[in-house]
């Protein structure tokens, strides 16, 4: 315990089974706890890969879109930095497979496993989410866009699959926006109470601090008339400043836009010569 900063815990290293080898799990009675480890990794590892597709078929449908319908350097600059954040999730996906393959090693994972294969940053492409175009065919997809797929299954029975599991991307994603929709409801709520609450605290202050002679002859009732006008004050002072927050939320909202904009102009130049790169790759792959 000496060891963890008390003021930032999150920081501390959560040491697990496979931070040590065989013998070092064996010597210390970790054997159990590493096949738990070892089931919880290959379920993350799963996740990742899944994850990593729906990334890439997001960046590859909002490319294609970008360049069929987005006209002028406003919706360009605003798409390209949309881009980048699906690039950074492209990234994080991938690192976290890596993180959970290196520790599936560790556990004992041999490094030939069909399943969990190594996964570069040039493996981080495909086809999904792309119009079909003369030529695609013959470009093979990364090997983890075919991991937890049945095995024997015909084309018919593939695309039933797949078309399964975009029903259930579909229903997460739905998921995902009503979470997002409560939390919006939530702080919208949160501003009408906090606004009631001050309002409600400022008012029972002042009516305090209106009245005279409570305490007939009571040299000290300027100080707490004036303590009560102060604190009535205070709950005003909150009042407005959530008052206007919630305001300017919107306002504040589109200058956080405005500067991805601004950051997007820089980025979207090297962004089309990274498309045009890997467009490059592919064809080289044919």
């Amino acid at each position: 315990m000496r060891e963890v900063d008390i003021d930032g815990p999150e920081t501390a290293a959560i040491i697990l089974p496979s931070d040590f080898d065989a013998g070092q799990r064996a010597t210390l009675g970790l054997t159990a706890l590493a096949s738990l480890e070892f089931e919880c990794r290959k379920n993350q590892a799963l996740e990742a890969l899944r994850q990593l597709r729906q990334e890439i078929r997001m960046y590859n449908w909002t490319v294609s879109e970008k360049k069929a319908q987005l006209h002028g350097v406003g919706a360009t600059t605003r798409a390209q930095a949309y881009l980048k954040s699906l690039l950074d999730h492209i990234q994080l996906a991938g690192d976290t497979y890596r993180c959970a393959r290196a520790a599936l090693l560790s556990l004992g994972l041999p490094k030939d496993d069909k399943t969990f294969q190594p996964l570069t940053k040039l493996d981080q492409r495909g086809k999904g989410g792309l119009k079909v175009r003369p030529g695609m065919a013959r470009v093979a997809d990364p090997w983890y866009w075919h991991v937890a797929r049945p095995a024997g299954q015909n084309e018919d029975q593939r695309l039933a699959w797949e078309s399964e599991m975009d029903r259930v991307q579909w229903f997460r994603a739905r998921a995902s926006r009503d979470r997002m929709d409560e939390e919006l409801e939530i702080l919208e709520a949160e501003f009408s109470r906090s606004i009631r609450s001050f309002s409600k605290m400022r008012d029972v202050w002042t009516a305090m601090a209106e009245q005279k002679n409570l305490v007939p002859d009571n040299p000290d009732e300027l100080g707490w008339r004036a303590y009560a006008f102060r604190q009535a004050a205070m709950y005003e002072r909150l009042r407005a400043e959530c008052v206007e927050a919630q305001t300017e939320a919107p306002i504040l909202a589109a200058k956080d836009l405005e500067a991805e904009d601004r950051k997007g102009v820089l980025e979207a130049r090297a962004k089309e010569l990274e498309e045009e790169l890997t467009d490059v790759y592919f064809e080289q792959q044919n």
